[in-house]
């Protein structure tokens, strides 16, 4: 209304005073319209409206439209709102006082005809309602809403005349009690999206899931919650059209359109010497309108025959555009940017030229101030533009007699009805031709499920079955009623744009399963929908992974077969109602953990061993979600058994959903499916990528809730995450960023989790988000709000590695100092990134070019050891910083500046004082005085005083051992470094001979849009054909390809031609190398080759990948160069590569291995080999030095891209053989491939007198003492020697009496326990090296 200004005001009274005079009898509504007149009710739309105030308070809170979904536009993804989040809104809004829900869309149907808005509309409506668009059931969400619409119902009268009071418990949790005389009906919701909330209610607990509203009819028992889904998910199918004998074949008959009149001789139905908005000309009346004039040219004039520019200014949707007949260039205007500028080059003939532009709409505008406006068609201005020497010549034909004509020929005939008279020939029948109408007869499909025609394959028209127009392009639901039962039916098309009529074929859809996945001591109904069940597929019950489709047994099964009880009591009925509970099903022990999980326990065990007091984790979306609402929380990534294991340790954690992870994950943790979504720009005001975040975080967050774990729950999150490091990339978003991190704290906050929310580096977050720093520093981070806390996320304890680049090293009094500077600047919070980074197993690294190794040089290192001196170093100060926990918190703080970056800062409180003296300075050390004492603070360091006396730390003292690994063999082996190989190769005659691929599309597409992600590999071939007088055929040409794949592997006729990666940073490249072509038909295949997506940046995943071209093939005969551009070809595609869909890397794969002649060396191979699980339990590694790139499998497990490995325990059999299979695309020497395990060589310790030193080799006994000198010893670990001063006592003996056969000692380093060498004065250290 806002641009109406006044006017806007006073129309909206005038419709209000007309509504009313007309005396309906009923309420008038008003939806969005917050100054609506009385009487009229103003009502609500949108996703929730649960918050929503009428504007009189005596009028009901009412809802119009509830969105189930979105619609969908030309070339973009199917939207999709979650079954959950839509009852919740439901839940919420009535929770809250509404009165009246109404979804929008219930059912969304097919915009028949011309109905469709836009622009670009699709003909389908579905909008991801309840009934889907063929009227289906759309399971779950027309179940699990039925269910609420039922209980809802039931406590109708007390909703209507109970007196309401609400309860808030915080953290977005609230309790509403209807409450009449007869009884009380009460709604529970939490409206945090990332934890569960526990309600304590007249003595009982309940725990309702985040995100979520419970509904207890009887304030006692729940009947509902909004996320817990009891109904069935229905996988449709479509089936062919069983009425014909070749069901997907049709027979054609065609005629082309007629446009002679206006091609030819410009003629139309009026004229006018300007250009006409195309709705003033055809007033609606078509899609269609020709826009003709001509122009002349005298036969001397210089520019006849010359190459001339033609340039249209247009807001045609879609435009054709003629010179004398020819069709000269077409284009159609982007959506959202409809006003766009079409330019080719044209020769004109002396005498008179006809130009006919044919304008097409598809949708006129619906929405938005002053819509009826927005121009459509062609407005021009319209220039002809010539240089003839240095002359110019520019004529402007807007005002040039312009004849119009609204509609094609074949719709003022008719073409489209079935008693249409005109001609049609059978022969011939042309396909990818423009401007041409099609007809076919086809037998009604058997049954009554919905019918559909599938025009895939073609370009762009309209289509009609009986004479109804069932709409613009593309798979269409025919309605039966427009079906002859009985006798032929007739199928015309009218083809704008060129399309292969072979694909055409009726369809019926249906459910083809169901499924359910839900929690013992639940009710649930199976129904096909009027269709009898016909069989179980899977059925498990314990704790089965994967999701609808690709269900899998988890680590316990019920003892009776689950399969079977159901076969009894669901097959061959419509619908079966199951209760889930141990007495029907038996009960299987599900309380251990899946196997691999075996790591978590130690890992959290050793970080509070090392002091910390939470643990950070991420969630990745990519992970959790690999396919659109498919989820996965098995095995590894089962993330509530994570938590549970740090609760288990008794440690906090903090949940940082994002759910943007960065990490140097693999596409940032993003899935591929959202980036392929129609549409869709990442971490801005994109609608479709908010709803698809707030979906996965509000689902995270419901899970967590359920379980208790957030803190407000008495669970261990303390803090959780929204969004990350958006402040570092903000910029390129403008406004729109701005915007869309105020949506991402109104979303979090909305969650209700109980616990704080965190937004790292974005200065900007708004309130009541808690902004946090990442960075090597943040003690000069200052939190956007004086009252909150100064925060650290990410204190990167080292870095990550790239292939080919050298192993990252951050120094322990580097780390040690930065964490004792924050807290002396007044830090309450720092967290580790990494303390433990581990193994990017699978496909998981990111980049490109990311390690699988992700070390990150943290305290614990990627296989889990103790990395010394790193880990007890923090440890030390951890423990120093946790004795003076309290007077940090509570202590008034003061601070004295001694120059030169010297400072001290002291906590007091009136129990007493702690202090810290901080030097700054690199390169010199500083000697403070403090309370008549004198201190030296070594350069760059942070001295720690807990009584502000005596110096309890200090960050460039290590005062801890260092470790230094080894790899042992497998001592499990006879021949520990030898395995014995089968091999096969990896099977491409398909791609290399016969360029075979899944699909086939006339341009190159990014590796991301075909693969989904499913792979690194994508195949792209075409075939070039040459006849065999071809100059060409048998000589030289050059093949050159612009490529962003990040290697490239190029085959012609099954023969290798050459290989290139990108170099790192630099991912666009020309590939070029000569070729020779045969006469006939020639196989070019492409093996494009990712190795890890980009992970950070703005817009990081808009960055190519793959082959996106120009590819061009380039020959030289004599004066004559002819350049071929394959770009548009017919290009066949293939994800994935044989040895992948055939699980060769599965252990009980059964494909035939040759142990005979096996071939080092050797590009696109896989190897088998078996080998014993080490001895003892010391983190396993198998080293593949010797081999060139590729990927490894342990029993089935992927452990990764090469190179040397981590293979968990948990992925080897102890007892038995194991196997290794690896594929390898480039080649190498398997001779060098071995198993080894990594364990704690020797440990070393250099410390001054006056310290206690403790050597531990990592739960191993310490064996001996290499080395020992007390004095001034030189050197480093591993090297050292004895200096110019050494006690007369023999140290090494002291040590072995003290520590050989242990485990840890401890060493009091002191001239009692090791004599008072002489060194003139200069400090005494210990120097010591003990072998393990």
């Amino acid at each position: 209304m806002g641009p109406y200004g006044e006017s806007g005001k006073a129309y909206i009274k005038w419709c209000a005073n007309m509504a009313q005079s007309l005396d309906v009898g009923v309420p008038w509504i008003m939806c969005q319209q917050n100054d609506a007149p009385q009487p009229m009710l103003n009502t609500c739309n949108g996703f929730y409206c649960d918050n929503f105030v009428p504007n009189n308070p005596n009028t009901p809170k009412m809802w119009t439209e509830n969105w189930t979904g979105w619609f969908k536009q030309w070339g973009g993804k199917n939207p999709h709102r979650t079954t959950e989040d839509v009852a919740f809104s439901v839940a919420r809004f009535f929770q809250r006082g509404g009165t009246f829900n109404n979804y929008y869309m219930y059912h969304g149907g097919t915009n028949f005809d011309r109905t469709a808005g836009g622009p670009y509309i699709t003909t389908s409506y579905d909008y991801d309602a309840p009934l889907d668009e063929y009227g289906n059931l759309s399971q779950p969400k027309y179940g699990n809403l039925k269910q609420l619409h039922d209980v809802l119902h039931s406590i109708e009268k007390t909703l209507t005349y109970g007196n309401i009071s609400t309860i808030d418990f915080g953290n977005s949790a609230s309790a509403t009690i209807f409450k009449t005389e007869e009884g009380s009906s009460c709604f529970f919701g939490n409206g945090n999206e990332n934890s569960d909330a526990t309600i304590s209610f007249q003595g009982e607990s309940y725990v309702v899931p985040a995100w979520s509203v419970t509904i207890l009819p009887d304030c006692k028992n729940e009947a509902y919650n909004t996320a817990k889904i009891t109904t069935q998910t229905s996988m449709m199918v479509k089936k062919p059209n069983e009425a014909e004998d070749t069901p997907t074949t049709l027979k054609w008959s065609w005629r082309p359109e007629n446009m002679d009149n206006f091609l030819l001789k410009g003629k139309g139905e009026s004229t006018q010497t300007q250009l006409f908005d195309q709705k003033v000309v055809t007033n609606d009346q078509s899609d269609y309108l020709w826009y003709m004039t001509t122009v002349k040219f005298k036969k001397r004039d210089p520019f006849v025959g010359k190459t001339m520019s033609l340039r249209i200014n247009s807001t045609a949707h879609v435009l054709h555009v003629f010179v004398n007949g020819n069709i000269i260039g077409y284009q159609h205007a982007e959506n959202g940017k409809f006003n766009y500028v079409f330019e080719k080059d044209v020769k004109f003939k002396s005498g008179r030229n006809v130009i006919a532009l044919l304008s097409i709409t598809v949708g006129l505008a619906n929405y938005g101030a002053f819509f009826e406006s927005k121009p459509a068609g062609i407005t021009g201005p319209i220039f002809i533009t010539g240089i003839n020497g240095d002359e110019t010549i520019v004529k402007d034909l807007s005002a040039h007699k312009w004849s119009y004509k609204t509609g094609l020929n074949g719709f003022d005939n008719q073409l489209f009805r079935t008693e249409a008279m005109s001609k049609w020939s059978v022969e011939n029948v042309p396909f990818n031709r423009t401007m041409t109408w099609y007809k076919a007869t086809f037998k009604s499909p058997l049954g009554n499920d919905p019918v559909v025609v599938d025009l895939m394959g073609l370009g762009k028209g309209t289509a009609w079955v009986n004479g109804n127009n069932i709409g613009r392009y593309w798979p269409y639901h025919v309605p039966r009623s427009f079906l002859n039962a009985e006798g032929d039916n007739t199928l015309v098309l009218f083809e704008e744009m060129g399309g292969n009529l072979s694909l055409v074929s009726f369809q019926t859809t249906r459910v083809g399963s169901v499924c359910a996945n839900v929690y013992e001591k639940t009710i649930i109904e199976l129904s096909c929908d009027r269709k009898p069940i016909s069989a179980i597929k899977f059925a498990s019950f314990g704790n089965p992974d994967g999701n609808c489709g690709s269900f899998e047994k988890g680590t316990c099964e019920s003892s009776k077969n689950t399969a079977d009880i159901l076969t009894q009591e669901c097959v061959g009925k419509e619908k079966c109602s199951i209760d889930v509970s141990t007495e029907k099903f038996g009960a299987p022990d599900c309380s251990g953990a899946p196997r691999r999980l075996a790591m978590w326990p130690d890992l959290i065990k050793k970080g509070k061993e090392g002091g910390l007091d939470a643990i950070e984790t991420y969630v990745f979306w990519n992970a959790h979600e690999p396919t659109r609402c498919q989820y996965d929380f098995s095995g590894k990534l089962d993330l509530i058994r994570f938590l549970k294991t740090i609760q288990d340790e008794g440690l906090y954690a903090v949940l940082r959903i994002g759910p943007y992870a960065c990490a140097e994950w693999n596409y940032g943790g993003f899935p591929v499916w959202l980036h392929n979504m129609p549409g869709m720009v990442f971490r801005t005001t994109n609608k479709a990528y908010m709803d698809e975040m707030q979906n996965f975080t509000t689902m995270i967050v419901d899970m967590v809730k359920k379980e208790k774990l957030f803190a407000s729950q008495g669970g261990p999150i303390i803090l959780a995450q929204i969004e990350n490091e958006y402040g570092n990339v903000m910029g390129p978003y403008g406004e729109s960023g701005k915007t869309y991190i105020k949506w991402c704290a109104n979303m979090a906050q909305s969650l209700d989790v109980g616990v704080p929310w965190i937004m790292c580096q974005q200065n900007d977050a708004p309130q009541p988000m808690l902004n946090t720093c990442n960075g090597f520093y943040c003690d000069n981070f200052v939190p956007n709000n004086p009252n909150t806390p100064k925060m650290w996320t990410e204190n990167w304890t080292g870095w990550f590695k790239q292939w080919g680049g050298k192993n990252p090293h951050r120094t322990t009094e580097d780390v040690a100092f930065s964490v004792a500077r924050f807290f002396q600047r007044g830090g309450t919070f720092n967290n580790y990134y990494m303390y433990h980074g581990g193994t990017n197993f699978d496909r998981t690294a990111g980049g490109p070019y990311i390690t699988t190794s992700y070390d990150y040089d943290a305290p614990l290192d990627e296989y889990g050891n103790l990395s010394q001196p790193k880990y007890g170093h923090l440890k030390q100060l951890h423990d120093v910083l946790h004795s003076i926990e309290k007077t940090l918190t509570y202590g008034n703080i003061s601070t004295i500046d001694f120059g030169n970056s010297a400072s001290a800062t002291i906590y007091k409180t009136e129990e007493g004082s702690s202090c810290f003296f901080g030097n700054g300075n690199e390169n010199s050390d500083a000697t403070i005085s403090f309370q008549g004492e004198s201190y030296v603070v070594p350069a760059w360091s942070v001295t720690i005083l807990p009584d502000c006396k005596n110096e309890a730390y200090n960050t460039a003292k290590i005062t801890t051992q260092t470790s230094m690994m080894v790899k042992k063999p497998n001592e499990a082996e006879d021949t520990p470094t030898t395995l014995k190989w089968s091999w096969r190769p990896e099977n491409m005659d398909n791609f290399l001979l016969k360029g075979k691929g899944e699909s086939t599309q006339t341009q190159l597409f990014d590796q991301k849009v075909v693969t989904n992600d499913q792979s690194d590999y994508l195949w792209y071939m075409t075939t070039v054909k040459f006849k065999k007088r071809d100059p060409f055929v048998g000589k030289t040409m050059s093949l050159r390809i612009n490529s962003t794949a990040h290697v490239l592997h190029v085959f012609v006729n099954g023969n290798i031609i050459g290989y290139q990666h990108a170099e790192n940073g630099k991912f666009n490249y020309v590939f070029e190398k000569d070729v020779k072509f045969k006469s006939g038909r020639n196989v070019i295949a492409l093996l494009s080759i990712t190795v890890g997506l980009a992970n950070y940046g703005a817009f990081f995943e808009s960055k190519p990948a793959g082959i996106t071209g120009p590819i061009f093939i380039t020959g030289i005969n004599g004066d004559e160069t002819i350049v071929k551009d394959l770009s548009a070809h017919k290009w066949s595609y293939k994800t994935g590569l044989n040895g992948f869909d055939n699980q060769l890397f599965r252990t009980e794969a059964m494909s035939k291995w040759s142990v005979e002649n096996v071939p080092f060396n050797r590009t696109m191979t896989w190897y088998k080999a078996t080998f014993k699980s080490p001895l003892g339990n010391d983190p396993v590694v198998v080293d593949l030095m010797g081999l060139g790139k590729g990927t490894a499998w342990v029993n089935g497990n992927n452990i990764g891209r090469y190179w040397p490995y981590h293979v968990p325990r948990s992925f080897l059999n102890a007892e038995g053989d194991n196997t290794l299979v690896l594929f390898e695309e480039m080649g190498g020497n398997l001779s060098l491939v071995s198993f080894q395990t990594t364990r704690v060589g020797s440990v070393c310790a250099n410390v001054y007198e006056k310290t206690i030193i403790e050597l531990s080799c990592d739960r191993k006994p310490i064996s001996a003492i290499k080395f020992a000198s007390f004095g001034n010893p030189d050197g480093n670990c591993g090297s050292f020697e004895k200096g110019t001063c050494e006690s007369s006592k023999n140290t090494a003996d002291i040590l072995t009496q003290e520590c050989v056969g242990k485990e840890k000692c401890s060493i009091d380093v002191s001239t009692e326990k090791f004599g008072a060498p002489d060194c003139s004065g200069a400090p005494r250290r210990l120097a010591v090296e003990a072998i393990c």
